[in-house]
């Protein structure tokens, strides 16, 4: 499988696209006034400790309190470290031993109002949460992460060869400092000792930088900050596998191939500066592809089509045949369309960055073998994401119950807002419901205040709709409700909304009732 990385670069956004065989597979995005704060390291200050809820709340700085959990309370981070990430192993027998001891303790006895602590961004604000936060801290590089106040010495799951996992343990164990671990990531499999030499002497010193931050400073206050979204990118992806990196900006390109020379001098040959007129994302199809992932209804090569819904709690996504008929019969169409749908799906969730709890809506299969090679299909495409997952199994109904990790917001609260007017749910209330309504607000209106006279404010395609032939509907609306009406237009009332004045316009009628 071919990956390439591009990166465009406007004056007011960056956009970070990952290519697998020349198709989107994910896409970053950054704006000014929007910083990365994943990975940041604060001194924060507990403001409220909740024993019933075994949460507490700190005071980073930010707009909001961040939010820790007893659950983000590591085993390790009791020792000042973060503990595991999602790449990383712990020794054997230890995730035993961190669940029975969080079993034991609550949070009460560790936290305290008012009590100074270091803790790390692991998902950014969504909606109206605030950040979520460890008590522990950890540093990525390119091939390791450091794990401050421990011996530990971990290596990525994906490094199976077992000579290879003790030669990395062996080698980091002779040069790292004591009190300091590191967990050796899957692009460290195979680098020399001198790169890792180099790499545990940047992450020590930016440590080292942490501490002194945290004695000097007052809470709250900011320690580290995490590299931008780019860089993370390319820190975190960019290796063998990648073929290129394509780049639109110069001084981006830059930096880029300045920061390789660095820690992959062999790489930078597979970094270009893109120097044509047309827009990069346009050559390679990238701009449609975000287009597309930003609909409701996405089509299935097939015919049939996905629908992806969004509520508060989660994401649910329907599977439909559409114009899919095929020449088999009806069983092998269905499991040929769910499929097919299974690992557009799994894509379109890497894609929109969808996380939460998620429901998919199959279509129905009677087979219980159909089900079968349909989660192992869909489990096999999941294993491309880098986020965390948990799925459940086919019910007789079709319906695929997971969740998936999100630490940022998704793609669609990254490119649109709330309909200011749906409020979000998509729909608005119809002509004849507004009529009735206004019948209802001005018989209160005639009956409980004694007005015969009144201003009806609307939006102006509204307006257009009651003054149609020959003043129709405004006709009837006066003569069901036996007032004088003088009709106004407002831009600023969405469309389902109306208000009811006074002549002056001093008294809001509507905001009585």
């Amino acid at each position: 499988m071919e990956k390439e990385i591009l990166i465009n670069v406007a004056p007011h956004e960056k956009r970070i696209a990952i290519l697998e065989d020349r198709k989107l597979a994910e896409l970053a995005v950054e704006r000014p006034g929007q910083d990365r704060i994943i990975g940041n390291i604060y001194k924060g200050r507990v403001q409220s400790v909740l024993p019933g809820l075994q949460c507490a709340f700190i005071d980073v700085g930010l707009s909001r309190a961040a939010f820790m959990n007893i659950s983000d309370m590591k085993e390790r981070a009791f020792r000042f470290n973060l503990g595991e990430t999602d790449e990383e192993e712990g020794e054997e027998g230890e995730e035993e031993e961190t669940a029975e001891r969080r079993r034991r303790i609550r949070i009460e006895e560790i936290l305290r109002k008012g009590q100074e602590i270091l803790v790390q961004i692991v998902k950014e604000p969504l909606g109206t949460k605030g950040a979520r936060v460890t008590n522990g801290v950890s540093i990525a590089g390119r091939f390791l992460v450091l794990v401050p106040g421990t011996e530990f010495i971990g290596v990525s799951r994906r490094t199976r060869d077992r000579g290879e996992r003790r030669r990395l343990k062996e080698l980091i164990s002779s040069l790292k400092k004591p009190g300091i671990g590191f967990i050796v990531r899957t692009a460290g499999s195979e680098k020399s000792d001198r790169e890792f030499e180099a790499e545990i002497r940047r992450l020590t010193d930016k440590w080292e930088e942490v501490v002194k931050a945290a004695e000097r400073k007052k809470a709250p206050s900011l320690l580290h900050r995490e590299e931008d979204v780019a860089s993370a990118v390319i820190r975190d992806l960019f290796n063998r596998e990648v073929s290129r990196i394509i780049v639109d900006d110069k001084k981006e390109y830059q930096q880029i191939v300045k920061s390789m020379e660095q820690v992959s001098p062999e790489l930078t040959g597979r970094i270009l500066h893109y120097q044509e007129s047309q827009p990069l994302f346009e050559v390679f199809g990238v701009e449609k592809e975000i287009e597309r992932t930003l609909q409701r209804k996405v089509w299935l090569k097939s015919g049939g089509y996905l629908l992806f819904d969004y509520t508060e709690a989660m994401v649910v996504i329907d599977v439909n045949t559409g114009r899919s008929v095929g020449k088999r019969n009806v069983e092998d169409n269905i499991l040929r369309t769910n499929l097919e749908a299974a690992r557009e799906i799994a894509r379109q969730l890497r894609l929109r960055d969808l996380g939460g709890l998620i429901v998919i809506d199959f279509i129905d299969m009677t087979p219980a073998e159909n089900r079968r090679k349909l989660l192992d299909e869909f489990h096999g495409m999941l294993k491309k994401d880098r986020a965390p997952f948990n799925i459940g199994k086919v019910s007789e109904f079709g319906i695929v119950e997971m969740t998936r990790k999100r630490v940022r917001e998704n793609l669609i609260n990254t490119f649109t807002e709330v309909c200011t007017g749906c409020g979000g749910t998509g729909r608005i209330f119809s002509k004849a419901s507004i009529i009735n309504s206004m019948d209802r607000y001005m018989s209160k209106i005639r009956n409980t205040l004694g007005i015969h006279k009144v201003l009806l404010s609307v939006n102006p395609s509204f307006a257009a709709y009651l003054m149609a032939d020959d003043k129709k509907v405004f006709k009837e609306v006066i003569r069901a409700a036996d007032i004088r009406v003088d009709l106004e237009e407002d831009p600023d009332l969405s469309l389902d909304t109306f208000k009811i004045y006074d002549k002056s316009k001093k008294q809001e009628f509507t905001s009585l009732f």
